[in-house]
């Protein structure tokens, strides 16, 4: 019943459609439960999956890199801004979607080591700032866990399993993700979704008020401004979910490109050292030696105020390749 198809019929093959959680038919555009979500009790499925997985996922990224690898081991890939709200993509190989167990070919020149710069919930502190909700921001102060705080609003807990759940719906409600949306993407009972839903809207009534006038703005076909300057046209038919993404998305990209720009503009030889921006994180290969020199670097170009909203960071540990860089 649960046996996973692309739209031509063929088995899907992605690690989601093999896996634990859900998977997004795109073909019937709903969520469907993975395989071993259903049948993870059987062992010889479980086996088949892992296989699938193995054989389908690194080694074709391993062959995409390869075939795009320069003779002197270098990759270059196509880097573009198509999408409506300027987000990076790369092609020829592409990098974004590189699962992170063969992240291990990406390594450093030599004498160097890798450190990678992460934004911390860049979407939602973008999101923060763009409505100027009072509460919401409040979040992102110091010294709170924006999650933690959410889950004691949604379900009156502060746990672990409370936070796990609500950073698994913060993401899909705030780009619009209706109540059986979201309850398909993230597996969540509907009925809890729903209760969700009205204490999100108690909790955070002027976040609730902005993401309406956006909609509204995105279904009179008038563009979206991400306060960038980034002017973006959603479809009008679809505004309920492109309009508050392409919000949040938009102002999480320029809020990257304003981090780099103050880095450069604080050390502009970091120049040659920069190796890709992947979402969220950016990537450096820098000398071994002044590792914790640009560590600081990195910190304090990625850390600054918009709107009255923190904008924060994680630096990973030093790595001999990407893999090993860990937040």
């Amino acid at each position: 019943e649960h046996y996973p198809e692309t739209a031509s019929g063929k088995l899907a093959l992605s690690s989601d459609a093999m896996g634990e959680g859900t998977w997004y038919d795109k073909a019937a555009g709903k969520a469907r439960p993975g395989m071993l979500k259903v049948y993870g009790d059987i062992p010889e499925v479980r086996e088949l999956c892992r296989l699938i997985v193995q054989a389908t996922g690194a080694t074709d990224k391993y062959a995409e890199i390869q075939t795009w690898t320069s003779p002197a081991g270098r990759v270059h890939a196509e880097m573009s801004d198509v999408q409506a709200s300027g987000r990076w993509a790369t092609k020829h190989p592409a990098t974004a979607n590189a699962d992170p167990k063969i992240r291990d070919v990406f390594v450093p020149d030599d004498g160097h080591i890798l450190l990678t710069c992460d934004l911390s919930q860049v979407d939602m502190r973008a999101i923060a700032a763009l409505s100027q909700c009072p509460d919401y921001m409040a979040l992102f102060e110091p010294g709170r866990d924006a999650h933690m705080e959410m889950a004691y609003a949604y379900f009156g807990e502060r746990t672990p399993e409370a936070r796990k759940k609500a950073k698994r719906l913060n993401h899909q409600i705030n780009y619009g993700g209706g109540i059986n949306a979201v309850s398909e993407q993230t597996g969540v009972d509907p009925a809890e979704v729903a209760r969700v839903f009205t204490a999100r809207a108690a909790a955070y009534p002027r976040l609730i008020e902005w993401t309406n006038e956006v909609r509204a703005i995105g279904e009179s076909g008038a563009l979206l401004d991400n306060r960038f300057g980034r002017l973006m046209k959603c479809d009008p038919q679809r505004a309920y979910t492109q309009a508050p993404a392409l919000m949040g998305q938009g102002a999480a990209r320029d809020l990257m490109c304003e981090g780099l720009l103050r880095l450069v503009e604080a050390a502009t030889e970091v120049t040659p050292y920069l190796r890709g921006v992947v979402h969220d994180e950016v990537i450096c290969s820098v000398p071994a030696e002044e590792a914790e020199l640009w560590s600081d670097r990195l910190r304090e170009a990625f850390t600054f105020t918009w709107k009255g909203v923190p904008i924060l960071c994680s630096v990973s540990n030093p790595g001999a390749n990407w893999l090993e860089c860990e937040h």
